[in-house]
């Protein structure tokens, strides 16, 4: 019987995700795709479902991350970093110097969403996403052939979500608090890129689009991140008590790796030049509900911890609505909560050899 790996069942996600999909992409086809920022879960996705194109259905499409670290990245994709239409590119956006000259498509992913490097150096932050938004565009309005910018934004540009509005649309007139808190630095300097891109757009006739990121969960999701699913999953990997902070009502809604990589070459390819979509699950789910079915994957049941501390932890919403991007895109998720869940712990078993 043959071993299945943990990128066998990466590649798998993958395959699946486009198998019924494949002439959607065909603009790719002999193509040149950057994915700038592009050696974290968002790019590693995006690459996966790039390659299985190239290897399954002969798409022959370039394709280049640019990264601060080839070497991580190798050691932990090696299937990934050794295709021969794979390239990288070690540097920080902030410095690169050019881009490749046959560059078609850009996914403008480089910025770092882990909300305690954004409380620690808000500064860095912010000048990391403006500055590296910048010379990005830069670089892009001098290719000869370019066909679309996709910036990743952030569904935090809408700022907080009321607790009685069951989802967030690109059209919500929900606004950022003033900048009492460091925690602002990351969504205002979103929304900067934002504006960048679009001023871009319309002075330099750079296209571009927008999609506005909310929850994910799937493989190369690293479980040490402040994030109340990767926390659950981590604990009872561990063999520990899954630990919820706060009374548990806050709501969220995750999408799965290979949908979330599927929809933003989809949006690469068929958005509109000047377009804004959400991009996340449209199921709203209390952290209870997520630590349940976390728990139901494990026997004996791991046992849930909570920390009743409302005060320190208050019940917060963070939803999109994706009807604009499923009427326009004719998209929706293939894989639903409960699926990805044992999909992603699956996967971590396998890679973490328990």
């Amino acid at each position: 019987m043959k071993v299945v790996s943990a990128t066998d069942l990466f590649m798998e996600d993958c395959n699946l995700v486009i198998e019924n999909a494949v002439e959607s992409l065909h603009p790719l086809k002999n193509s040149s795709v950057v994915i700038a920022g592009g050696s974290g879960f968002v790019g590693t996705w995006l690459t996966g479902l790039l390659t299985c194109l190239n290897i399954n259905h002969n798409f022959n499409t370039d394709i280049t991350v640019i990264g601060r670290s080839f070497d991580k990245f190798k050691a932990s994709r090696p299937y990934l970093s050794t295709q021969k239409n794979f390239h990288f590119i070690e540097n920080d956006v902030k410095h690169l110097i050019e881009l490749p000259a046959e560059t078609n498509w850009l996914i403008h992913a480089a910025a770092n969403p882990d909300s305690r490097l954004h409380a620690l150096n808000p500064v860095d932050v912010m000048l990391t996403i403006a500055d590296g938004t910048k010379n990005i565009l830069r670089h892009v309005s001098r290719l000869s052939d370019f066909r679309m910018l996709l910036n990743l934004s952030s569904g935090l540009v809408y700022g907080q979500q009321p607790l009685d509005v069951d989802r967030i649309s690109e059209t919500s007139e929900i606004h950022l608090r003033p900048c009492s808190s460091v925690k602002g630095a990351y969504p205002e300097a979103k929304r900067f890129a934002e504006q960048l891109c679009h001023s871009f757009s319309t002075q330099y006739n750079v296209p571009t689009q927008t999609a506005r990121l909310f929850t994910f969960i799937g493989p190369y999701q690293l479980l040490d991140k402040p994030w109340a699913v990767n926390s659950f999953i981590l604990d009872a990997l561990s063999g520990n008590p899954i630990k919820i902070l706060g009374n548990g009502q806050s709501v969220r809604s995750y999408l799965y790796g290979s949908d979330m990589a599927f929809w933003l070459l989809k949006m690469l390819v068929q958005g509109e030049n000047g377009s804004v979509f959400n991009v996340g699950g449209n199921r709203p789910v209390c952290l209870t509900k997520v630590a349940e079915l976390i728990s139901q994957e494990f026997n004996p049941h791991s046992e849930i911890r909570w920390n009743f501390s409302p005060q320190n932890n208050p019940a917060s919403c963070f939803v999109p609505d994706i009807a604009l991007i499923s009427d326009t895109l004719k998209l929706q998720a293939s894989i639903s909560l409960e699926h990805a869940i044992k999909k992603t712990l699956r996967w971590h078993k396998i890679n973490m050899h328990i």
